[in-house]
């Protein structure tokens, strides 16, 4: 385990103005939480909100609304290559997960997979395409295949809060599901945020909100203590303190329905009283970081950029390898100097232990993805002269002699 100087796979730092604001919030909670969730309506343009305990509450929120209003459906399409907590919160709502193979090109769905999924749609109770690393998928394709109207369409941005601020993606679902999450667009420890414009939608996920419990007073000091110590821990200079930890299972994906759900308390709301103009920030410096790697790594033919737009405010930077023996070589490197890099999924859906899908299916895109993909690091701890290290490691691997 390397001691010393280590980046994060992925950060977003909670500012020191962050905590105070949770703080204020935690003392004027029916005010703060009004003027924020005013501002997140008019930041998002949309209709109605919700905010939750986690990305995983706001899923099974959303899912339990609608199994309320279309009880005879119980399926949900989900892309096999995935983070493992969105087939967790399926089937915490009682729901069947029905993996779909992806388009290498782009990690949208295969459209061929996806069409043979949507064959049977009488039980499909919705489809969730997902913006992975914050690379807009393409809700229109989705929406142009889904010729049911009692489908509904969760487009999963638990990783996209900034290219969807920015416009990047500009059609959505009929739920859409932010993550607030450590490493996420925009964080504050945990959290989840549901955006629909649905008036049906929105009483059914009213009700259910309303009766979730409401974090006590040892959660939300407990709350602002992992603040504060994600503020330290987090910078590359004490990041190396919590990886000594295993049980911390950091960057770690795990299929887990042991889960609470719970109201957004007052501190995290106050927290994202100034979402937009750091969030704005945060999306500058992902893209300058983006802009080098895609220039230093470019033309090369052994590797793949998924980032085809590098004004694209990625959260981690994807690269996927023709050859996985490569990946390990440089995850290795890495982990031994403290430089970021990182896989993403143990495996793709369909070979969760324990998980059962819907007409299982080898979704070999998925798979490979999971084996030949790392992610590099873009977040504003990152210097230049550790991209210029990153990218050197990769090109010695591929061009050993240069």
């Amino acid at each position: 385990m390397r001691i010393g100087k280590t980046l994060p796979p992925a950060a977003a730092p909670v500012t020191f103005q962050a905590i105070l604001n949770g703080i204020w919030g935690v003392f004027k909670p029916a005010s703060t939480y009004q003027r924020v969730v005013d501002s997140l309506l008019n930041i998002f343009g949309t209709k109605y909100i919700f905010l939750v305990s986690s990305g995983k509450a706001a899923i099974v929120v959303s899912l339990r609304a609608l199994s309320q209003l279309f009880p005879e459906r119980n399926r949900v399409i989900i892309p096999a290559f995935n983070c493992y907590s969105v087939p967790s919160a399926i089937t915490k709502a009682g729901l069947t997960v029905q993996p779909c193979d992806i388009n290498p090109e782009t990690m949208d769905f295969d459209t061929i997979s996806l069409k043979n999924a949507l064959a049977n749609t009488k039980t499909i109770l919705a489809v969730c395409p997902t913006h992975f690393f914050g690379i807009p998928s393409s809700i229109e394709s989705v929406r142009n295949m889904v010729d049911d109207p009692e489908i509904t369409i969760i487009e999963d941005a638990a990783q996209a809060m900034g290219s969807a601020l920015d416009k990047l993606i500009t059609s959505h679902g009929d739920i859409r599901i932010f993550s607030l999450g450590r490493g996420k667009s925009y964080s504050t420890g945990t959290g989840g945020i549901i955006l629909t414009d649905n008036d049906l939608f929105y009483e059914k996920m009213n009700s259910i909100v309303a009766s979730l419990p409401s974090p006590d007073p040892k959660e939300i000091i407990s709350n602002i203590v992992q603040c504060f110590a994600i503020n330290l821990f987090i910078h590359p200079h004490f990041f190396w303190i919590p990886r000594m930890f295993p049980f911390l299972k950091l960057g770690e994906t795990e299929f887990n329905t042991a889960f609470q759900l719970k109201k957004f308390d007052c501190f995290r709301v106050g927290c994202i009283t100034n979402l937009d103009k750091y969030l704005h920030y945060l999306n500058n410096e992902r893209i300058s970081r983006i802009f080098l790697y895609t220039k230093l790594l470019s033309n090369i033919p052994e590797i793949t950029l998924l980032v085809k737009n590098s004004s694209t405010p990625c959260i981690r930077f994807p690269i996927l390898f023709k050859n996985p023996e490569a990946v390990d070589f440089i995850i290795e490197k890495s982990n031994s100097e403290g430089l970021g890099i990182s896989k993403t999924y143990p495996s793709s859906v369909e070979l969760i232990p324990h998980l059962p899908v819907y007409n299982k299916t080898d979704c070999i895109n998925a798979r490979r993805f999971c084996h030949n993909l790392i992610t590099l690091p873009c977040h504003p701890y990152v210097m230049k002269k550790d991209i210029l290290r990153i990218s050197n490691l990769i090109k010695s691997y591929i061009s050993p002699d240069k």
